[in-house]
Parts: C-alpha cells; sequence; structure tokens
C-alpha cells in the first residue's frame, strides 16, 4: 500500500496564548496522521513560544522556530521554506479546523492531481452571542470539479481565504509563490490568494466547511488601523507578478479591478479619522485610472457601492456626495443589487427586474 503524502501544516504565532492550543489540538487530532506541523512564533512577548516547545516535547510531528519578530509574511515563507511535505496547509494561530480536513483535502488533491484544493469555511464569533456562520464563497456550479480559476470571470473572481486551502509544494515552488515580506504588515494573504488562484492548472473545490475563522479576536493584525497602506502594496505586487507571466490582453487584467476595487472599499470602510483620509487619498490616485480607462462597468455594481466608490475617487465633486446621500436616503424604497451573478432593481424589498451582469470575457 502507498504511503500516504505528508502535509506540511504552517502556524504564523505572535502573542496569541489565549488561542493557541485550541487550533494546535485541532491540527494533532486530525484523522489524517501523516502531517508535519510547522509552529512558527514570530518574536512572541508572551506565552506563545513556550506553549509551542511544550507541544513540540510530546508530538515528534511538530517543529519549532523561534524568529525575531518580522511580520506574517515572513513567518509564513520562513514555515514554507522548512516544509518537506508534499502539501502545504496553512492556519492562522487564533482560529481552528474540524478533524477531517486534511483527510477530505488530500483525498481531492490525490483523485484530481490538484495545484490547489479549496474549501468553504465558518465564520466565527462571540460578538452578541456566539455564532458559527458557514461561509460559501463559491457556485456551486463548480464544486467536486477540476477547473482552471484563471479561465473565467466567475471562477478567478470568487475564491476562498489561503487557509481554507491546501496547496501542492512543487506547485508554489515552480511558480516562485511567496508572501510579500513586509515586516509588521497585514494583508500578504491579498497578494498570496490572487497569484495562486491565477497560476492554478487544476484547481479542486470541495463543498465542506471545516476551517473556523475567528473574528473576534481584537488583537487581529487585519483590525490594525496603522496599517493602511499595505493592502496597496499587495495589489502592486500582484500586478507585478501577474504582468510577467501572463499576456496583456489576457482576460484575468479585465477581473482584478474588480477585485481591487472591493479590497479598497471594504479597507476605506473599516477606518477612521486620519488613517481613513490617508487610505481615501491612495484610493483614488490608484483606482482613478483604472476608471478613466474605461475597465469598471458600472452595471456589475450595486447602486450604493457605486456611488460611494465614485465619492472616494472624485472626492472633490459635490454632486457626487450628494447623489450618493440621495441613494442612501431611497434605499429603503429602491435599490439595486448584485445577487448569483444578476443585478436586481428592488422596490420595497420586492424585485421587480433582473439582468445579467455583463460578462467580462
Amino acid at each position: 500500500m502507498p504511503k500516504k503524502p505528508v502535509v506540511s501544516v504552517v502556524v504564523p504565532i505572535f502573542n496569541v496564548a489565549k488561542y493557541l492550543r485550541q487550533a494546535v489540538d485541532s491540527i494533532i487530532n486530525q484523522t489524517y496522521k501523516n502531517l508535519e506541523i510547522i509552529l512558527v512564533d514570530d518574536g512572541s512577548t508572551d506565552e506563545s513560544g513556550a506553549i509551542c516547545d511544550e507541544y513540540a516535547a510530546h508530538d515528534s510531528r511538530i517543529v519549532v522556530i523561534h524568529n525575531k519578530n518580522g511580520g506574517l509574511g515572513i513567518a509564513y515563507n520562513t514555515g514554507i521554506r522548512r516544509a518537506t511535505g508534499k502539501y502545504i496547509a496553512l492556519l492562522e494561530p487564533d482560529d481552528w479546523i474540524d478533524s477531517k480536513m486534511y483527510e477530505t483535502m488530500v483525498h481531492a488533491a490525490e483523485k484530481n492531481k490538484a495545484d490547489v484544493v479549496k474549501s468553504c469555511y465558518y465564520s466565527y464569533s462571540t460578538t452578541n452571542g456566539e455564532k458559527n456562520k458557514p461561509v460559501i464563497p463559491f457556485d456551486m456550479r463548480y464544486m467536486n470539479r477540476v477547473i482552471r480559476p484563471s479561465d473565467k470571470f466567475d471562477t478567478y473572481y470568487r475564491t476562498s481565504p489561503i487557509w481554507a486551502s491546501l496547496y501542492n509544494r512543487k506547485f508554489l515552488i515552480d511558480n516562485d509563490i511567496w508572501f510579500l515580506e513586509t515586516p509588521g504588515a497585514s494583508y500578504q494573504d491579498t497578494g498570496f490568494v490572487r497569484k495562486t488562484w491565477a497560476m492554478a492548472q487544476r484547481a479542486y473545490i470541495v463543498p465542506n466547511c471545516f476551517y473556523h475563522y475567528r473574528t473576534d479576536n481584537v488583537n487581529s493584525s487585519v483590525k490594525s488601523q496603522a496599517k493602511v497602506l499595505c493592502v496597496a502594496d499587495e495589489w502592486k505586487s500582484i500586478y507585478e507578478y501577474l504582468g510577467a507571466r501572463f499576456a496583456k490582453n489576457h482576460r484575468i487584467f479585465r477581473i482584478l479591478p474588480y477585485q481591487m476595487l472591493h479590497t479598497y472599499m471594504w479597507n476605506a470602510n473599516r477606518l477612521g479619522g486620519n488613517a481613513r483620509r490617508e487610505f481615501i487619498a491612495r484610493f483614488a490616485a490608484d483606482m482613478r485610472p483604472v476608471l478613466e480607462s474605461g475597465k469598471l462597468n458600472y452595471r456589475c455594481f450595486d447602486n450604493k457601492a457605486w456611488a460611494e466608490m465614485m465619492t472616494y475617487i472624485y472626492p472633490e465633486s459635490r454632486w457626487l456626495k450628494i447623489k450618493y446621500t440621495l441613494i442612501k436616503m431611497i434605499r429603503p424604497i429602491f435599490k439595486v443589487k448584485i445577487k448569483h451573478d444578476k443585478r436586481v432593481v428592488f422596490i420595497f424589498s420586492i424585485p421587480i427586474k433582473s439582468t445579467p451582469i455583463p460578462t467580462v470575457k
């Protein structure tokens, strides 16, 4: 009987002693046992490092690397370089996974010779009561089958985060896919997920939810307002990486502006004060040439999102600010939303018209 392939699980760790045991226990308790567990302590100042060493003393599959604090990208890359397994899995240290995750995903990878396997996941929070909500980021049409994500708009536009995934290590190395090593920065998953999803020739999506993504950790790097431009650095690296590997007229470059805008809008809406003003200035500088080149079609957006975006790109326009205010006022009566690849017009929450969004070929 052939030996099962090794899965190298990389866990970047910085001051997460409160959650770390749950994360590591969920890896140890996987039904798939052929694991290499790489705990990268990124200069923690709490008990995280000691907890890592404690686990390593009792499980020979665990490797602990103690680094000076360098940031998430450096920690992930350190673990991937140390990995010896056929497959790479990534786990955030404040999250946890169900016991059959790696068994299911390795089976899918081996059976389908996949570069990347992705799954759905849970969004977990204890704010206002405990909630563990399933998140299904994919169209059901593309589950349980091999796809090449860059072939179509909807397959490349939609993906799940880096951690609800299994990667063939040779695929990552051969395509020179690494995390951006910005010291102390966040959002390094932005570039990694777009590069892997673009380069994958054989991707497979399983419909199960295994990964529990914690959203109530106030110390999570994604919540930091001190790192407002990191996401822009990620998008710069995405365009440089894909620009060196795809023809200029490839469909992927007609999809990227929509993803970039979505990321920028999310970042702008989470910020406040000077951080928000600083990022909005970068938002306008980066997105105005994209808009004016005709690469964004307003029919691919709901009316509120489009109007909000325009106020960011043209902050000097009083008319756009008035228009955005009016749209927010009338939304209880009239609104346009994007639902399941269709542009739907609602009056008093009743859908009255539905048209397919324009195809980006």
